[in-house]
Formats: structure tokens, sequence, C-alpha cells
């Protein structure tokens, strides 16, 4: 954004659904509390089939997202999915390989 004081920051967030112990990590440009609805619609109508197939078990709501960390640039917001998705793997969620569903900005 130019002529912005700040930068824009990156949130990586979680979407859980605690019925099943599952949960899909990725990150946004900007705050997810601006973009809850907009991360489930993305979920829930987007292409991706690991997440139709996820969203066939379940509804999701607002409520099932959740902020992980902010972080200062893409790179890092990428670097950081993986590292959480590992991480939560290894406490024995079931972690929904998608690809990123939130457009950059």
């Amino acid at each position: 954004m130019e002529g912005s004081p700040y930068p824009i920051r990156y949130q990586v967030f979680g979407v859980s659904r605690p019925s099943d112990f599952s949960l899909f990590i990725d990150y946004v440009a900007g705050s997810i509390e601006q973009r809850r609805t907009n991360i489930i619609s993305l979920i829930s109508d987007g292409a991706d089939a690991a997440l139709k197939r996820w969203c066939m078990f379940g509804h999701l709501s607002d409520c099932d997202v959740f902020e992980i960390e902010c972080l200062p640039d893409q790179v890092s917001a990428e670097e950081a999915v993986g590292f959480w998705r590992a991480y939560f793997a290894s406490l024995g969620e079931e972690i929904v390989s998608a690809k990123h569903i939130c457009g950059d900005a």
C-alpha cells in the first residue's frame, strides 16, 4: 500500500474442527479479524479438492478461525505455515493439505 507508514503485515491462522481434531493452516495479508467470514467462504466455496472434502463433514463458522502469529512479510508467512503445519501434526492433529486460499494484497 503506497504512502502507508506501516507495512502490510501477514497473519498465519488456523481453522479448526475440534470434533475430529482436524486443522487447516494458511496466511492472509492484513488482519484475520476483518476477513473471518471471507476465509470461511474461500474454504467452503473454493476450488481446492482437499478443502471441499473437509467441509463435507461439518459446517465451519467464524469462531473456528484463530490467529497463530503475525509476521512482517509474505515469505516469512509462507515459511511459518510450513512450520505450524508440522508442529500441529506432531501433536496428533490431522492437517488438511490444501493450497494457499487467500489472494495476497
